[in-house]
């Protein structure tokens, strides 16, 4: 691995792609988290196994599909996230878009990285009976992270090759630990948190969905369209019910929320080191790369690597700092308006000007895309008002506002008008993507 740029200002060249499973392997480091570990568990709690399970899968199928239509759109351009809503929202539109999501994924990254501290802290304590800095182990697991994401796709994808597989064991392993505990109930154990079957979906989809809206980060890299087709549907499709059907079970099995701290109380002190540090580790160099993506396509003089280094940096100062607390209600603010880009830029793509998505020169055509930027409002309103409850459409508000992004700029564009003649092309500056 060298250090270096990581095409965030350029197609993927052919040379550089991987097949569906190391992209799907990547990604399954990202989703494999201790938030999803407490979801799962908190749908089993309140549903119980069966109906829980029910709430999982389809909430997956939601994410895998959305997945593939992001995957497509990267898999034909080889462009990054970034990139894409760069062509479809305009230059200065896509900074302001681009720059709520890369604070949105640094600020998760602060988070995760002081949860991280806080929590090893308190295990390494029990298990070894002294007590250490939480500082440490924050300042230590921040640069395990940054050390990965410097190296950009091909350190992500070295360490999830290592990873993952192991991850996936320890957590079928540890259901079947907890399996002799006692007779699964019919209903899960009483819980703080009560969940309809629809509000169960929505939490899945709700706690992955940006994921999905960032997926051409690394389904850009896939040998082709249906590669990273085949890499969304192994990660949302098959991963994400098994990990958070694990949860859901062992957490009915010993009316624990934790899974590490379930892995603790049965005896398996060392793999729960072990799930808590490598799975901060591969979710958080998920955030971070990401992240840094977006800033070294807006600061275009500053190598990827630096950007990665110096947001690493600020994330981890943010958890020092003790602030990373206060920043959630604005960060899942922030994150309600992530979802919607996705319903616009595929809009865009599929059913808009796809030309200018494959011009020699990437990036933007226009300043602004009035209508991808109204469009983007639109659906970020409606997925407020329906988080908020203020009316109900399909119950997993997620979907409202990608749903409503994308039908929104197809109003603006095709029946509006708005981008008639917007794309100035031809076919010597076209760049083909086979």
């Amino acid at each position: 691995m060298e250090i270096g740029q990581d095409y965030e200002r350029a197609r993927v060249p052919g040379g550089a792609t991987v097949s569906g499973w190391h992209i799907a392997f990547v990604k399954i480091g990202v989703i494999v988290a201790l938030p999803a570990f407490i979801s799962g568990a908190e749908i089993g709690a309140s549903l119980g196994l069966q109906k829980g399970s029910l709430a999982i899968l389809f909430g997956a199928l939601i994410l895998a599909t959305l997945g593939a239509a992001t995957a497509t759109v990267a898999g034909k351009t080889r462009l990054s996230a970034s990139l894409i809503v760069e062509t479809c929202f305009g230059a200065f539109g896509a900074r302001f878009v681009n720059l709520i999501i890369a604070s949105t994924l640094l600020g998760w990254f602060g988070v995760t990285v002081a949860f991280f501290g806080s929590s090893l802290a308190a295990l390494v304590g029990s298990t070894t009976g002294h007590t250490f800095p939480t500082w440490i182990f924050v300042v230590v697991g921040g640069m395990l992270m940054i050390s990965t994401t410097v190296f950009g796709f091909s350190g992500l994808r070295r360490l999830a090759d290592i990873v993952v597989p192991l991850l996936l064991v320890v957590m079928v392993w540890s259901a079947y630990k907890v399996s002799g505990i006692e007779q699964l109930p019919d209903a899960g154990h009483p819980s703080d948190v009560s969940l309809t079957l629809g509000l169960a979906v929505s939490a899945v989809v709700g706690g992955m969905v940006v994921g999905t809206t960032i997926f051409p980060d690394l389904a850009r890299f896939a040998h082709s369209s249906g590669q990273g087709r085949f890499a969304s549907f192994l990660c949302y499709g098959a991963a994400v019910p098994v990990v958070l059907i694990l949860s859901a079970y062992a957490s009915i099995k010993t009316g624990e929320t934790d899974l590490v701290q379930i892995m603790f109380v049965t005896g398996q002190g060392f793999l729960a080191l072990f799930t808590l540090v490598f799975a901060a580790w591969t979710t958080n160099a998920g955030n971070l790369y990401s992240s840094s993506l977006i800033f070294s396509m807006l600061l275009e003089k500053v190598p990827f690597w630096l950007c990665s280094l110096g947001a690493g940096l600020v994330g981890v100062l943010i958890a020092l700092l003790g602030v990373a607390d206060q920043f959630i209600p604005l960060l899942l603010f922030f994150g309600a308006a992530i979802p919607p880009i996705a319903g616009v830029y595929l809009a865009d793509f599929f059913f808009g000007s796809r030309e200018k998505y494959f011009l020699k020169t990437v990036g933007a055509y226009r300043p602004v895309n009035w209508s991808a930027m109204l469009a983007w409002a639109s659906g970020f309103g409606l997925g407020l008002c329906t988080t908020n409850g203020l009316f109900v459409l399909s119950s997993v508000p997620a979907c409202d506002a990608v749903t409503a992004g994308f039908l929104s700029y197809l109003f603006f564009e095709k029946i509006a008008g708005w981008g008639r003649g917007n794309v100035a092309s031809n076919s010597k500056n076209k760049f083909e993507v086979k």
